[in-house]
Order: C-alpha cells, then sequence, then structure tokens
C-alpha cells in the first residue's frame, strides 16, 4: 500500500541472503510486466510471465510494488480486478498488505504531492471527488484522494476473505522500536529465520512529518514570494533532469529553499497554517478511529 512503508520493506528485502529467494522490485524488468498485464490483462503476456518464472529454480518468489493493490488517488478502483488477476496468474499466492493509519497516511500522500507541485491545502487534498476518476488514468499523488475510503475493515474486505494466504501488517507496530512483534511475524511469514534476519528488517527513521516548512507551500504560491517559488521550483525541476540529479537532492534543495522562503509569511501566519493543519489531520483520525482500530483488532 503507497505510503504506508513498503520502500523500507525493499530496502530490508535487499539486505537478506537466502538462496531459496528470488525478488523482484519497482523498475526490475519482470516486476514492469507484472504490473502492465495488471493494466491490460493479455493472455499472451500471461504465459510469458508464467514461463519466465518457470526458469528460476527458486522456491519462494517475492514481488513487491505498491501498484500491485492499486492506488488511493483513484479510491484504489483497480484493488478487486487486480486481485483477482493475481490469484490467475501466481495460481492462489499468499499476500503482504502495509496499512497505516488513516491520518497519518493521509498526510504522507499531501507531503509527497506538495514536493509535486501541489498548491491546495490538506483539507482540498484529502477531499477529492473519485467518482470521476477512472482505472484507465495513471493515478499520482498530486491528484488528492477522498479520506472517507480509507474505512479498512470494507476496503480490505476481499483481502481479509483470503484468511492465513493474507498477512497485514500495520505500519505504526513495523517501525517502533521498542519490540520486533509485527517484524518477526512477517518475517515468518515469508519464510525466513528471524535471528539470523532480524537486524535486516531494522527499521529506519521516518522522516515525512519532520520537515513541516513543506506545509507552508500552498501558502506561500499565494503570498508576495509566489512568483520566485514558481521559478525556483521550475528552475530546479529543469537543472535536476538535466544534471540527472537524483530525487534526493533535489528534495533537500527545496528543503533548503523553503526554510528561507517560509519567511515571506509572518510568523502568525505559519502557526495559524500548522495549527489549521493539525485539526484537519485530527480530524481525518476521529473520523476513522473507531473502524481503524476494530480492523487491527481482528486482522
Amino acid at each position: 500500500m503507497a505510503k504506508a512503508g513498503s520502500t523500507t520493506f525493499q530496502v530490508s528485502l535487499k539486505r537478506v541472503v537466502d538462496g531459496s529467494m528470488r525478488i523482484f522490485l519497482p523498475r526490475d524488468d519482470l516486476m514492469n510486466k507484472v504490473i502492465s498485464f495488471l493494466s491490460s490483462p493479455v493472455e499472451s503476456e500471461k504465459t510469458k510471465i508464467r514461463e519466465q518464472l518457470q526458469q528460476f529454480s527458486e522456491t519462494k518468489i517475492i514481488f513487491s510494488s505498491e501498484f500491485l493493490i492499486g492506488h488511493p488517488s483513484n479510491g484504489f478502483l483497480a484493488m478487486e480486478r487486480n486481485l483477482t488477476l493475481l490469484e490467475d496468474l501466481f495460481c492462489q499466492p499468499n499476500y503482504l498488505v502495509f496499512f497505516r493509519e488513516p491520518s497519518a497516511l493521509v498526510r504522507s500522500m499531501y507531503f509527497h504531492g506538495l514536493r509535486k507541485g501541489v498548491s491546495i491545502n490538506l483539507a482540498e487534498y484529502a477531499r477529492q471527488d473519485m467518482g470521476s476518476r477512472s482505472v484507465a488514468i495513471k493515478p499520482t499523488f498530486i491528484d488528492g484522494t477522498d479520506f472517507r475510503i480509507f474505512e479498512y475493515s470494507e476496503l480490505f474486505n476481499p483481502y481479509v476473505a483470503l484468511g492465513r494466504r493474507c498477512l497485514f501488517v500495520d505500519f505504526e507496530s513495523y517501525f517502533d522500536r521498542s519490540h520486533d512483534l509485527e517484524r518477526k511475524k512477517l518475517a515468518d511469514f515469508i519464510g525466513l529465520d528471524w535471528k539470523e534476519n532480524r537486524s535486516n528488517f531494522e527499521p529506519s527513521i521516518q522522516v515525512n512529518i519532520a520537515l513541516p516548512d513543506f506545509y507552508f507551500l500552498p501558502a506561500i504560491y499565494k503570498s508576495r514570494g509566489r512568483w520566485i517559488t514558481v521559478a525556483f521550483m521550475y528552475g530546479l525541476t529543469k537543472v535536476c533532469r538535466l544534471l540527472g540529479i537524483k530525487n534526493y537532492w533535489k528534495f533537500l534543495m527545496l528543503s533548503k529553499y523553503l526554510n528561507v522562503a517560509k519567511r515571506f509569511l509572518t510568523l502568525q501566519e505559519r502557526e495559524n497554517l500548522m495549527e489549521e493543519l493539525q485539526q484537519q489531520a485530527s480530524f481525518i483520525k476521529t473520523y476513522h478511529e473507531a473502524n481503524y482500530e476494530a480492523f487491527r483488532n481482528r486482522r
């Protein structure tokens, strides 16, 4: 699931040394073929994927990508269709689904959207009309979402129905350094010796919420610093593409700029914006609280 720890999990998988396991991650050729098949299911492509899989001697094959389950920016329109196709393509495999407290998930999506050019506040971003979205159009975090879709007891029902073939991994527990229960449960599920792989699954530090300057972007776009910011964002994108600068460094440079650009806003404006953000996130959390806790307890 997008913005729920999948990248950290994939980093952990890369550390694992296990001759019986083969891993396919985003950008791997076979993973791209699977994603393409889910978008346009053609029988000949399914045959090619299966033939390629038969060439591997490993007994454990893992595919890890957020796109397998669908995307929150179009209301997970492809979730049930993708599950049906995956069940057939891989002959009823097992599934790992990472999930996250809804308000934290929406806020992380919004943070990612701000980095890509979103210029509206969280309330607008999280109240988009899903009725106009199409599964045929590739969704992005710029599109926003509808916070109401994250009722996990209903949303994940097709996966819940799979019983022991599906393990739901709680983001908050997975990144809790005070105990290993969630990480051990995951390792056991994919057939890894926990004692040998414990260090491989040490969680990395999450930084999304720790960079508040990004949340000032919508207000900066409306301030006297608007055109300076627009020009900077445009120039930064062009330079990074021209020089092949990785997203990490682009993100770092943008963060440094925003640390200065936030001064286009008064201290009171900044405080009001952060308070408004907290109120909006709190509203989303309260809206889902009962359903979220019920889902966590029953999984």
